[in-house]
C-alpha cells in the first residue's frame, strides 16, 4: 500500500477513532484536554498534551499521538515517534494502535519489515476490540496474503466485523455470498450485507445493495 494511501485511509479511520475515544477514554484527562485544545486551534498545544498523557501511560494519548506524528498534524511529521507511540499503546491492549502499527510493519516504515509481525498485531487488535483489525486480516486469510490461506477464518472474521458495525466486513461478507466462489451462492444474503454496509455509510455497499434490489432480489 502506497504512503499516499495509508494516509488517506488514515483519514477515515481516524475520524471513527474520535468517536470511539469520545465514549471510552473517560479517565484520560490528558486526551480530554487535547480535544478541547485542537478545537481552539491549538493543535500544537494538543499535541503536548498527548505526549504528557502518553509519558503518564495513558494509552488513548499515546494511540492518537501516533496519529498526529504519522500525518504530520500540529506537528513535525515523525514515523519514529509515531510507531514509538503506537507501540506504548498497543502494548497497552489499545486496539486501534495495534492495527496502525500492523502498518508499519507491513510497509517496514520505521521499523524492520516483519510479516509475521504485523500479522500478529492485527489478530491482538481484533481479539482486543472486533472493530479493529479484523476485516483486514480476514483479507489476509481469504488471499493467503503473509498467511496460510483459510476461507473459513475469513469468513468468521469479516462476520466478527460486520457484527461489530464495520462497513467493510459487511460489503467483504456480501462479495462472497454474491459471488459464491468460497460459500454457496446466495444473493438474499448478499443483498442483507451489503444494505447493513450502506447503513454503515458504505457508498459501495449501497451501490451494490441498489444493483441486486434492481434485479428484483
Amino acid at each position: 500500500m502506497t504512503r499516499k494511501k495509508i494516509l488517506l485511509a488514515s483519514i477515515v479511520i481516524f475520524l471513527s477513532a474520535l468517536s470511539f475515544y469520545f465514549f471510552n477514554q473517560d479517565d484520560d484527562e490528558y486526551y480530554w484536554k487535547a480535544l478541547a485544545l485542537e478545537k481552539a486551534g491549538d493543535d500544537e498545544g494538543a499535541v503536548s498534551m498527548l505526549q504528557l498523557g502518553c509519558n503518564e501511560g495513558h494509552y488513548s494519548s499515546c494511540a492518537i499521538l501516533g496519529y498526529k506524528y504519522e500525518t504530520g498534524e500540529g506537528t513535525e511529521e515523525n514515523l519514529f515517534e509515531a510507531a514509538n507511540a503506537y507501540t506504548k499503546a498497543c502494548n497497552g491492549n489499545d486496539a486501534y494502535a495495534c492495527e496502525k502499527l500492523a502498518r508499519f510493519y507491513f510497509d517496514g516504515e520505521a521499523v524492520k519489515q516483519d510479516y509475521t509481525k504485523g500479522v500478529d498485531l492485527l489478530k491482538k487488535a481484533c481479539n482486543t476490540d472486533a472493530t479493529w483489525g479484523c476485516d483486514w486480516l480476514g483479507s489476509l486469510y481469504l488471499e493467503g496474503i503473509h498467511i496460510e490461506k483459510n476461507t473459513t477464518k475469513a469468513i468468521n472474521l469479516f462476520t466478527k466485523s460486520c457484527d461489530n458495525n464495520t462497513s467493510q466486513g459487511c460489503e467483504e461478507l456480501g462479495s462472497i455470498f454474491e459471488e459464491g466462489k468460497i460459500a454457496n451462492e446466495n444473493k438474499l444474503k448478499a443483498k442483507y450485507y451489503y444494505g447493513k454496509a450502506c447503513e454503515l455509510r458504505s457508498s459501495d455497499g449501497c451501490k451494490k445493495y441498489k444493483n441486486l434490489n434492481e434485479l428484483g432480489i
